[in-house]
């Protein structure tokens, strides 16, 4: 529900041209070690396969000719976290996904890339961290952001899960689980 939020929120803006563009930012890496450049194709097609998350949750909000148009003309581009140094977005609406496998200096990286009139958007779980010897990214930016003015935090508990009903319970179980070892 984050990113699909995120992605309504912005895609909003964007329609109303109060932004010029869609920039959604990720980590190129999982928690199996692949590299994108593991990956068959060019630049594009690995963004593709990496992006499959972000895509899914674009396509139930975008219609897909006009996803695919967008796409083509660079007004959404779904950009790597280590391509981000030496860029700086105004009039843009950025989204920083899966923020808890940051480390500081990526952290960092994309929160000093506001640009005039830009909106930043920082989505993560701190339970979900697929890097363990890493420190959470989300949580650093939530720390270094605090009590700046015009900067808000909005946290979703477990009572805000708007997925298949089994969910719930899965997650309840893996919670105790956890709590056990």
């Amino acid at each position: 529900g984050k990113t699909l939020i995120s992605i309504q929120t912005l895609y909003r803006l964007f329609k109303k041209g109060e932004i010029d563009k869609i920039k959604i930012v990720r980590l190129v890496a999982n928690t199996f070690g692949e590299k994108l450049g593991d990956v068959p194709g060019d630049r594009k097609e690995k963004l593709w396969d990496f992006a499959g998350p972000i895509l899914d949750n674009l396509s139930e909000v975008i219609p897909e000719g006009e996803l695919v148009e967008l796409f083509n003309k660079y007004k959404i581009e779904v950009i790597p976290v280590s391509r981000m140094r030496g860029r700086s977005f105004s009039n843009t609406g950025v989204i920083v996904e899966e923020s808890q496998n940051l480390d500081e200096e990526m952290m960092i990286t994309c929160l000093t890339r506001i640009g005039k009139n830009s909106k930043f958007i920082i989505n993560g779980d701190p339970y979900q961290i697929d890097f363990k010897d890493r420190r959470n990214g989300l949580e650093y930016a939530i720390r270094v952001c605090e009590d700046i003015e015009g900067i808000g935090v909005i946290r979703f508990d477990d009572n805000k899960i708007e997925r298949h009903p089994l969910i719930r319970p899965i997650l309840e179980n893996a919670k105790k689980i956890e709590e056990e070892k």
